[in-house]
């Protein structure tokens, strides 16, 4: 009996020796912890996208203002998620003409200038969405923007030392079309084990590092992408899974999540993500349409929304983070809200209580995937 399990345990190990990816698989899976992920309600304005330092140093604040909420709560991110559109905008920054439509001074560069008058912008009394300049510059500008979101992006996620989803920047194409693209960044170099899983359509503007792991068009454009932008449709065939410490994720951008063929379409997950820029005033029941309506029919059952916040180029961008079990809403978070300031003393009173610091990001922990065999 004694030599068979000698026996036994040699080829255990002589299997592990000869397969050194499933010996990594083993790693990257830790037996019963979940994924802690951070899903940050971003908020855009003008002033972070006047230069590649001041988005930079938006990102790093929203960023260093998680991890301590995070660490407050005794946890650490192993993944942050940032809305539809939060590195969309810097292109802005490189345009020779102002937008038309807003408040700075006529053929200012940039967006500088673009403060407004306070309650007139979005949906509260200003004239409109800004109108976009000629569509040879905006591509320029765009180009321009591309790599130098990636360096930004490609820079903090490894000094963080934990993957980003970075929302969505506008991509233009070697045929002058525009596509709206969402980028993940892995924080650990070198694919390491419980890194992300690079996928096959990793984008060809990755840095020499390779933080840039996967990228995913937008394929239902919204009605003002298609009337400003004239955005290009991705195709749902080029949707894939990506993998974190054992966790199979996946994605879609806002209006695709309103499209039901993603129910069959995306594989089983332990996680579908649904990154939005809500320009509509939020209502309860446009966010049920979305992906708490696809879960229940897709063979994933857990989900997480985070949306956009400010107001940027006539657009007022609202909606909360949610994470949810097929259409219940486990946990959400509106931003801007804060827990209340007074409590009931032992005596039934009414006492003031130190104003609790609204929370930053809505940090959930997903449960662990089943090992085989359980």
């Amino acid at each position: 009996m004694v030599f068979q399990m000698i026996s036994k345990a040699r080829r255990f190990v002589f299997v592990l020796f000869l397969f050194p990816a499933l010996n990594a698989a083993l790693q990257a899976r830790p037996a019963g912890e979940p994924l802690t992920v951070a899903a940050i309600p971003f908020r855009v304005s003008g002033s972070i996208y006047s230069s590649p330092q001041a988005f930079a140093e938006a990102v790093n604040t929203a960023l260093d203002a998680m991890e301590e909420q995070a660490a407050e709560a005794g946890l650490s991110p192993q993944l942050a998620v940032f809305p539809e559109y939060s590195s969309a905008f810097l292109a802005l920054s490189h345009l020779k003409s102002g937008i038309s439509g807003q408040s700075g001074t006529s053929g200012q560069s940039g967006i500088s200038g673009q403060s407004g008058t306070s309650g007139q912008s979005g949906t509260s009394g200003q004239s409109g969405p800004a109108a976009l300049p000629q569509r040879e510059e905006l591509l320029a500008a765009l180009r321009w923007a591309y790599p130098e979101v990636i360096r930004i992006w490609s820079e903090i996620s490894r000094e963080r030392e934990y993957s980003i989803l970075a929302g969505t920047t506008l991509y233009a194409d070697a045929r002058g079309g525009i596509r709206n693209r969402a980028l993940l960044f892995s924080g650990r170099p070198n694919n390491r084990p419980g890194s992300v899983k690079p996928a096959a359509s990793a984008d060809s503007a990755a840095p020499a590092g390779g933080e840039l792991l996967y990228v995913q068009d937008k394929v239902f454009p919204g009605a003002p992408e298609e009337r400003l932008l004239n955005l290009q449709s991705g195709r749902m065939a080029d949707a894939r899974p990506f993998h974190i410490n054992g966790f199979t994720l996946v994605m879609t951008i806002c209006r695709d999540t309103y499209h039901s063929q993603w129910e069959t379409v995306l594989p089983p997950a332990h996680l579908w993500i649904d990154i939005k820029a809500n320009e509509l005033p939020y209502t309860p029941g446009y966010y049920a349409e979305a992906l708490a309506s696809r879960l229940p029919g897709s063979p994933t059952n857990r989900g997480l929304v985070v949306s956009l916040q400010g107001e940027l180029l006539g657009y007022r961008f609202t909606g909360p983070c949610q994470y949810l079990k097929n259409d219940t809403v486990l946990a959400e978070l509106m931003p801007n809200q804060r827990p209340p300031a007074r409590s009931p003393s032992a005596t039934g009173l009414a006492t003031e209580q130190p104003a609790p610091k609204p929370a930053q990001a809505l940090i959930v922990q997903v449960p662990a995937p089943r090992l085989p065999g359980r």
